[in-house]
């Protein structure tokens, strides 16, 4: 426009032409030529409006240098603003339509690229950041390792640790001490499990030695007593009676008379004293172990009818055993039994109960012997109450169970007395071997 002022000015319909044609080559949408008062000299394109949108007194201002000044203020077009040199106080406004989704993805690349700048001034800190941040990465990961790593060796030595340790202990004589056993099933969590079962493999013989020793010097001493006692008992009882029959005076016959009575219980304690201390070895035979606990509840039965027994088997039970002995056994139990009832229920009739149940098992044979009498002491002789010597009753002598341990033990069984869970009454446990 500016070039060819001197042509296209001169006529406003070639200057018109001139725009359409420039409007059409350029692709534009808009062209407008106006004065800084506002009024339109000419205009061509696609457009209703007869002036330019609003153009501020800045805009016309920063137009003035001669820059071009971009006038937009709707987002589907683009606007250009310059100031014509060849006319005074004149200036071209053009206009463009355009997709505003270009314009947005424009926007969006400006700011991208505005991010970009940013971020390539702050390349150098951000790439000490990622050095730094890459090094305290490094060191956590060094750091889990080592404590994986110490976690590991702690699993595995301190199962070492904890052998050497409990191995010192039962080298001091402690076979109580236990190796905590580990979750593991390796080879070290089998060689604790078995060292374990060495140690109380180890305890139990200790504990069946020392009571072997134990029963050993009790039947020593019984056999001692029994030697020393029995022996001037026999003339003390025949001097006793003489004089009782030969007594006129009532008093010296009572005297007498209690004499006799203190020999007579002097010589049970001594045959109980006998019986433990020269116990036989057994001599094993086939015996119906039913038939046996069926002839002693009938003789107790007779003798205690305030007392209701119950023999739950009725099958033969057929075991290799000392009948003899087995009775002895059963019979102490039974007495034992009964004598807890009646201390229970002195003065209650047909309160007692007494049930023996013999199970006939693959390898054992079991006879359980229940009773409601008051059971065993809730004291440190509840542990204690099947060693020799140890009895609650006031003229016990305390070798009934010894004996009953004795016999089962010679038969390579086990006897065992508990209360029962209800706390009414004892519970007393014999397991035979079938085949001895």
């Amino acid at each position: 426009i500016n070039k060819s002022f001197d042509v296209i000015f001169l006529d406003l319909n070639k200057l018109n032409e001139y725009i359409n044609s420039q409007v059409s080559l350029r692709e534009l949408t808009e062209v407008f030529i106006f004065k800084n008062n506002g009024a339109l000299i000419a205009k061509a394109g696609f457009t209703i409006s007869s002036t330019p949108d609003l153009i501020t007194e800045g805009e016309l201002i920063s137009a003035e240098n001669g820059e071009i000044i971009f006038t937009s203020k709707r987002s589907d077009r683009l606007r250009a603003l310059i100031k014509l040199r060849a006319i005074k106080d004149s200036y071209l406004s053009i206009g463009k339509f355009v997709d505003p989704k270009i314009i947005s993805q424009v926007n969006s690349v400006k700011v991208a690229t505005k991010s970009y700048n940013e971020v390539l001034s702050k390349r150098k800190q951000i790439e000490i950041n990622f050095y730094m941040v890459f090094i305290l990465i490094s060191l956590l990961i060094l750091l889990i390792a080592i404590l994986i790593a110490l976690y590991f060796a702690d699993n595995l030595i301190s199962p070492i640790s904890n052998l050497i340790r409990t191995s010192n202990l039962i080298k001091k004589g402690n076979l109580s001490a236990k190796v905590p056993q580990v979750s593991t099933k390796d080879e070290m969590g089998l060689l604790i499990k078995t060292f374990n079962q060495m140690t109380n493999t180890l305890k139990n013989q200790q504990n069946e030695l020392k009571k072997r020793e134990r029963n050993s010097a009790w039947s020593d001493i019984a056999r001692r007593i029994a030697h020393e006692i029995k022996n001037p008992l026999t003339p003390i009882q025949l001097s006793a009676e003489y004089l009782k029959k030969k007594s006129t005076s009532k008093q010296y016959s009572e005297y007498a008379d209690t004499i006799v009575k203190q020999v007579s219980s002097i010589e049970k304690m001594v045959d109980e004293f006998s019986k433990f201390a020269r116990l036989p070895s057994p001599k094993f035979n086939k015996c119906d172990l039913n038939k046996l606990c069926k002839d002693l509840v009938i003789f107790h039965q007779n003798a205690n009818p305030n007392i209701h027994f119950k023999l739950k088997s009725r099958k033969m039970v057929v075991a290799n055993i000392d009948e003899s002995q087995i009775t002895m056994a059963l019979n102490n139990i039974i007495k034992n039994s009964i004598e807890s009832i009646n201390e229970k229920y002195k003065k209650i009739k047909n309160f007692g109960h007494i049930t023996i149940d013999i199970v006939n098992k693959s390898k054992i044979i079991t006879i359980k012997i229940n009773d409601n009498g008051i059971g065993l002491p809730n004291s440190n002789l509840k542990n204690k109450i099947l060693e020799p010597y140890i009895t609650t009753k006031k003229k016990g002598t305390g070798l009934g169970l010894a004996i009953v341990l004795k016999i089962i033990q010679e038969h390579n069984g086990n006897f065992n007395i508990a209360n029962k869970k209800t706390n009414n009454g004892s519970t007393s446990l014999i397991e035979l071997p079938k085949n001895i």
